[in-house]
C-alpha cells in the first residue's frame, strides 16, 4: 500500500467549528469543545496516576466516525518539543480510534502508514480584544490498515502543548476524510485555553484588589469572548 506525502501549509487561519463548551471534561485540561449534537460520548476514563493519560471518545451517530481526545502530563526527561510527539501521535489512538491506554480498547490494525506529519499554526483571534492567540500544533494524517479482513481507517489529528500538558485530538473514519473536523476542534481547544487563562488572570486581579481593600472578591467574568 503506497501513499504520497501531502505538502504542509505554513499557517492555517480558521475559526473553530464548536460554538459552545460541552459538558465533558478532559483530565489535566478541562472542559472540551462541543462539536455538535451528532457526537455522543462513547468512552472516557483516566489512568490512576493523575499525571498520566486521560481520554474522552465521541462517536458520530450518523457517520460512525470517532472524535478522540487524550491528555498527558509529560514527566521530567520526556520530550518537550511538539515534533517529538510524532510517534505518540501515531500510536495513542491506534486502537481503531480509541485511546490505547483505554483497557477496553482493542486494535484491529496490522500496519499504520503515515501520510502527513509536521508543525503547523492554528490561527485564532479573540473577537473582543482582537488579540492574536494563534498556536503551533503538530498536525498528522495516517491510514490504518486492518488485519485479517478488518477495514482500513483514515485518521487526521493534532497535538497541542498547554502549560506542560500535551493534548491530542483525532478524527478517525472508515472513509476518506479531510482535516476540517479535527482542525476545527483543535482550534477551539486553543481558544478555550485562552479563555481559561484570561479568566484566571481576571480572578487573580479581583482577589488582589479585594485583599488590598479588605473586601471579598466577587466572581470575575472572563475577559474573553468567542470569536465571531
Amino acid at each position: 500500500m503506497k501513499f504520497c506525502l501531502i505538502g504542509l501549509p505554513a499557517s492555517i487561519v480558521v475559526l473553530g467549528l464548536a460554538g459552545a463548551v460541552g459538558a465533558e471534561e478532559l483530565g489535566n485540561f478541562g472542559a472540551l469543545p462541543n462539536p455538535g449534537s451528532d457526537w455522543k460520548v462513547e468512552r472516557k476514563g483516566a489512568l490512576p496516576d493523575a499525571t498520566a493519560w486521560s481520554w474522552v471518545t465521541l462517536r458520530n451517530s450518523k457517520t460512525g466516525d470517532l472524535l478522540s481526545f487524550a491528555s498527558h502530563v509529560p514527566r521530567s526527561g520526556e520530550p518537550s518539543k511538539l515534533i517529538n510527539h510524532s510517534d505518540t501521535a501515531h500510536e495513542i489512538f491506534s486502537a481503531d480510534g480509541y485511546c490505547a491506554s483505554d483497557p477496553e480498547a482493542k486494535s484491529t490494525a496490522q500496519d499504520i502508514y503515515p501520510i502527513r506529519n509536521g508543525i503547523t499554526t492554528l490561527g485564532v483571534t479573540d473577537g473582543l480584544t482582537k488579540t492574536n492567540v494563534s498556536k503551533e500544533a503538530l498536525e498528522y494524517t495516517y491510514v490504518e490498515e486492518g488485519k485479517d479482513g478488518a477495514p482500513n481507517r483514515m485518521a487526521h489529528g493534532y497535538v497541542l502543548l498547554f502549560d506542560g500538558v500535551a493534548v491530542y485530538v483525532q478524527h478517525t473514519s472508515l472513509k476518506p476524510i479531510t482535516d476540517e473536523i479535527a482542525q476545527g476542534v483543535a482550534t477551539d481547544l486553543v481558544y478555550l485555553e485562552f479563555e481559561n487563562q484570561a479568566r484566571k488572570r481576571s480572578e487573580a486581579t479581583a482577589a488582589q484588589a479585594a485583599g488590598e481593600s479588605g473586601t471579598s472578591a466577587a466572581p470575575a467574568a472572563s475577559a474573553a469572548s468567542r470569536p465571531k
